[in-house]
């Protein structure tokens, strides 16, 4: 049984009631991590109230437009939970002396760090997408399949690092393995991957514009390009 770092009121009031000190140390674990988590409960509700309020504030003054879309996609928003895991992070040597929990509770918390990050990196990326979209200088260019591509290389690094984390592997490993299995996974999406290059590929020519009237009769598509 690891031992507590902080030997608090909890450890010393269950045992005067007669509790064991094998039952007394769990239930003090408990209490601390319990503690733990409303603190950091807390501080996650004032870490997103307190960007909320200033990033709205500086939005409500700045004369640019695109603070205003990451706001509206709530980008702020999503980058706060980083703030209570990273209060974990560093409390958690007060609670824990054992290296190997202290191990496997920091691993959890860099996996949910990273699920954080690619949370903000998706909102981040729709809000690039939006301005994209209402640019005159872009009008008529694939930019949502250009977001696309990004999200996609975010999210394999994003994945690989997770799946390093858990195997306990370096990350160069994990991609030396995924490139194994690159001819399956090419295999399985050759549809959404000739699409998105096709997209591309349409867009840069400048063959296709969005507002022009196409007919395939072969296809049965007859109609004004939307996207």
């Amino acid at each position: 049984m690891e031992e507590l770092a902080i030997e608090h009121w909890a450890l010393e009031w269950l045992l005067s009631k007669g509790l064991s000190e094998n039952t007394a140390a769990w239930l003090t674990i408990t209490i601390n991590v319990a503690i733990l988590a409303l603190v950091s409960l807390l501080v996650d509700f004032v870490a997103r109230r307190v960007i909320l309020h200033v990033v709205t504030l500086y939005v409500k003054r700045s004369k640019n437009t695109y603070d205003d879309v990451f706001l509206e996609k709530r980008v702020f928003q999503s980058l706060a939970h980083v703030i209570p895991a990273t209060l974990i992070w560093y409390s958690l040597p007060l609670f824990f002396e054992s290296a190997d929990t202290l191990m496997i509770l920091r691993k959890m918390l860099a996996i949910y760090i990273i699920i954080v990050l690619l949370g903000v990196s998706s909102r981040f990326f729709k809000a690039v997408e939006h301005i994209g979209l209402k640019s005159e200088k872009l009008k008529g260019k694939p930019v949502s399949s250009y977001v696309q591509v990004f999200k996609i290389i975010v999210n394999i690094v994003g994945v690989v690092f997770i799946i390093s984390m858990l195997v306990g592997k370096s990350p160069i490993t994990i991609l030396t393995a995924f490139g194994a299995a690159t001819a399956i996974v090419l295999l399985i999406f050759k549809d959404t991957i000739l699409g998105l290059v096709a997209s591309i590929q349409i867009s840069s020519n400048d063959m296709v514009r969005v507002g022009d009237w196409v007919s395939m009769e072969k296809y049965g598509a007859d109609g004004d390009v939307l996207e």
